[in-house]
């Protein structure tokens, strides 16, 4: 490229970024919305303070729980199923042993099926375990953990 080739490049540039600008919006953050968005830039740069022992603990704990729900799971279903999130195992062994054939286990199912008076109490007690055995927010213990610096 030349220099006049350069030149008349800028020159439409320059005219292509002024329409750019002229079709934007005119407004921008104001106020509290303006202060808002720096804090969170800086939380951004910064990052938060987390408290790794606690956030190590709070896993060490979620561990034992899941290995009594397991262990629980296990006894109410005689081997049959090890732990509750193991759903093709549970759906099966609920159907089977028990005469109540679930077409999947998602919350809004199993919380319609402890509805029910009439249900056994065996099978509450597996679907009780299984919502808890299937809680994902304590996840955020572990992901936390994986983006701290130390």
């Amino acid at each position: 490229m030349d220099w006049a080739q350069f030149v008349e490049y800028a020159r439409r540039d320059v005219a292509a970024m002024r329409d750019v600008v002229k079709r934007l919006p005119s407004h921008n953050y104001s106020g509290a919305e303006l202060a808002l968005w720096f804090l969170d830039q800086t939380i951004n740069d910064r990052g938060v303070l987390v408290d790794t022992d606690l956030a190590q603990a709070a896993i060490g704990a979620v561990e034992r729980a899941k290995c009594t729900l397991a262990h629980r799971t296990e006894a109410l279903t005689g081997g049959a199923v090890q732990a509750a999130t193991q759903r093709d195992a549970l759906l099966h062994h609920l159907s089977t042993e028990h005469g109540v054939a679930l077409p999947d286990m998602q919350q809004h199912t199993v919380e319609r099926c402890l509805d029910d008076p009439l249900l056994p109490e065996t099978v509450r007690e597996l679907l009780s375990i299984r919502r808890q055995a299937s809680t994902t927010s304590t996840a955020k213990y572990q992901a936390l953990l994986n983006c701290t610096s130390r």
